[in-house]
């Protein structure tokens, strides 16, 4: 079990690791999931997730620390892999790096440009964005790109 984990020098409460060593550790351990995402869940508040958004913006070191969870890149690996274990199982674990290829250096290097066409063409003043975290979903993480934040008014003569 224990093969895999990190030994951190910040210690973060919502860390994925921190959690499944303390649920692993505790007396009440049970060794099937749906007993770890409760527990995760009950440690996992809002105010906690809320934290989390502040402290990462900017993928901040934190951000490291924290982002061993699931995104949808990472749902459509696994609908589309073949085996039970292996690479993609040690990158979401955390235990390899993955390789940062030639297009995810262009992507890197043209996000803020993208955004900046998106902002012109559609009108909209996007915000930079934090790692999101919900506790109903303890090891499931959205870091979006940007974030647009507008207000919709709705005429009084629409019904329903």
């Amino acid at each position: 079990m224990f093969r895999y984990c990190i030994d951190l020098k910040v210690r973060y409460p919502l860390s994925l690791h921190e959690i499944l060593i303390t649920f692993y550790t505790s007396d009440n351990f049970t060794p099937d999931a749906d007993s770890f995402l409760t527990f995760a869940s009950s440690i996992m508040t809002l105010d906690l997730c809320d934290k989390v958004a502040i402290d990462t913006n900017n993928q901040s070191k934190l951000w490291n620390e924290l982002k061993y969870r699931l995104t949808a890149s990472r749902f459509y690996e696994m609908a589309h892999c073949g085996v039970s274990s292996g690479s993609l199982v040690n990158q979401v674990i955390g235990c390899t790096k993955i390789m940062d290829t030639k297009s995810m250096r262009r992507g890197r290097n043209l996000e803020k440009k993208v955004i900046k066409v998106l902002e012109e063409k559609n009108k909209l003043s996007l915000g930079s964005c934090s790692l999101l975290l919900n506790p109903e979903f303890p090891v499931i993480e959205a870091f979006p790109n940007a974030v647009a934040h507008f207000i919709m008014e709705i005429p009084n003569d629409i019904k329903n």
